[in-house]
């Protein structure tokens, strides 16, 4: 299905919503506690830095390009380390 509608997969603070080089246009979500989701190669985005996301919440379209079989997207996920004291 072309341009497929994308859900966030949790809540939180959108902190990156534009074209990021070979990711192309790029939405990254901080869920908070060093944790953040990256959906990458997108056709659409319908959120912008500093906008609030709920789970399930519509952000943006995938994409269609000419080296891929179908519609796709990149999605990972990324933990930071954090030091934590007694």
């Amino acid at each position: 299905m072309a341009q497929t509608e994308l859900l966030a997969g949790n809540s939180r603070e959108v902190v990156w919503a534009e074209y990021l080089g070979i990711y192309g246009l790029c939405v990254v979500i901080d869920h908070g506690l060093g944790l953040q989701s990256h959906y990458a190669n997108m056709s659409q985005l319908d959120v912008q830095v500093g906008d609030m996301v709920t789970r399930g919440q519509i952000f943006g379209r995938s994409v269609t390009t000419s080296l891929a079989g179908g519609d796709h997207l990149h999605e990972f996920w990324q933990h930071f380390n954090i030091e934590c004291y007694q």
